[in-house]
């Protein structure tokens, strides 16, 4: 009976312990999830970041081409109605 009794308290010690280590296992587990999120969004508003950069340079630059262009057409369309023969 008493060898019994010490057989279920080594069993309810060893389940203790194991219970301890998935337990801190859950724990680290946790810390390296929130890691991986934080870079996760780390990259993506880093991604945005640039792409708002490069928006703010792009676009200008294609309403000057733009302009340019109509202007450039507005030439070409009054030297070609000044062309003898039409």
């Amino acid at each position: 009976m008493e060898n019994n009794e010490n057989n279920n308290l080594n069993e309810l010690d060893q389940l203790k312990a194991q219970y301890e280590t998935l337990k801190q296992q859950f724990d680290q587990q946790e810390i390296i999830n929130d890691r991986l999120m934080k870079s996760s969004i780390k990259r993506s508003t880093d991604f945005y970041k640039r792409y708002r950069t490069i928006q703010f340079m792009v676009y200008p630059l294609m309403v000057i081409v733009g302009l340019l262009t109509i202007k450039w057409l507005a030439v070409l369309g009054r030297i070609y109605v000044h062309l003898p023969g039409h």
